[in-house]
């Protein structure tokens, strides 16, 4: 099976481009810049193709999908806040006409699936739910454009389902963290465990208290994985899960095993809204996958950077 990974050479993309081939299926990447950095170490394997394209203009993306007789599409290409929230304009027309014409291209070329990134972002700060996990019964109620644009997503997601018949899966995932998280908000988790394990030091630009639903990278990736190559699902959105923890939790686990990081946070800085805690129960149930717990994945970020800085893994 060919599956077309769209932002498939960024952070999540190039993970999920690999772990596809590893399950032995064949990747077309799609970038509006494509890196080939992240795949520098696989030659030239005749399952895996870069091409240059871009969202916005639906005819790359037929072009892509009739090219390389693509089966199913995982779609990741998406602009992320704060750049969402500064530029709306430019948030409408990359993440919603962007994921519109994933959708057109594959109803009208017939694909078996796509499966997309939708977010938590989609629902509200964690005080519009009170202190519980909010799951997929929950109401979508944004608090950001960026929420907005994936909630759009979603609807007309829906529609291409029930009017043309795409299978349409939404994932909701929490704020990922992992090595070679830097655009978005919530890379501040990332940043803080990375500069800490490179630099020994980290000094942070957001609250302590700061608190979010968190999951690591290669979890999330073997989410988009998993709903795009299963042959069967009961949901047409699914929550991720994470595990809920503030700045000043992560800085004490990281200090856990860097013992002499120094981590600093400065004073009076505000909160800023956002989902706290999220239940992923119907997703590890549908696709059999549990994600191991916070500190094991701290360890594999600190390993993952140190590694790619030609230092030693923690013993």
């Amino acid at each position: 099976m060919t599956i077309l990974v769209t932002g498939g050479t960024g952070f999540i993309g190039g993970r999920v481009a690999r772990n596809l081939l590893s399950k032995d299926e064949s990747v077309v990447c799609m970038d509006y810049a494509p890196n080939p950095a992240p795949f520098a170490d696989l030659g030239d394997d005749p399952r895996l193709k870069i091409v240059q394209g871009d969202t916005t203009h639906v005819d790359d993306v037929v072009a892509a999908i009739r090219d390389h007789d693509v089966h199913r599409i995982i779609h990741l290409a998406a602009l992320l806040p704060p750049t969402t929230e500064e530029e709306p304009r430019l948030a409408m027309r990359i993440n919603i006409m962007g994921a519109t014409n994933v959708f057109e291209a594959a109803a009208r070329l017939g694909l078996e699936r796509v499966v997309y990134a939708s977010s938590v972002a989609a629902y509200d700060d964690q005080e519009y739910y009170g202190d519980r996990a909010v799951n997929e019964d929950d109401d979508l109620h944004p608090y950001i454009i960026y929420g907005y644009t994936k909630m759009m997503n979603e609807v007309i997601g829906r529609r291409y389902t029930e009017r043309f018949g795409l299978d349409t899966r939404a994932l909701r995932p929490a704020s990922v963290i992992g090595y070679g998280r830097m655009s978005g908000r919530s890379a501040e988790v990332s940043r803080l465990i990375c500069g800490a394990a490179i630099d020994g030091s980290f000094k942070a630009t957001q609250s302590p208290k700061q608190t979010s639903s968190l999951i690591h990278v290669d979890d999330i990736v073997e989410m988009f994985v998993r709903l795009c190559i299963a042959d069967a699902l009961e949901r047409d959105a699914y929550v991720s899960g994470g595990t809920t923890a503030s700045l000043e939790e992560i800085a004490e686990l990281v200090r856990t095993h860097l013992p002499d990081a120094e981590i600093t946070f400065p004073d009076g800085v505000d909160l800023y809204p956002n989902l706290q805690k999220s239940d992923g129960s119907r997703l590890a149930r549908d696709i059999k996958y549990q994600f191991p717990d916070i500190e094991t994945r701290i360890v594999d970020t600190i390993n993952e950077a140190r590694r790619d800085h030609g230092m030693p893994p923690l013993s």
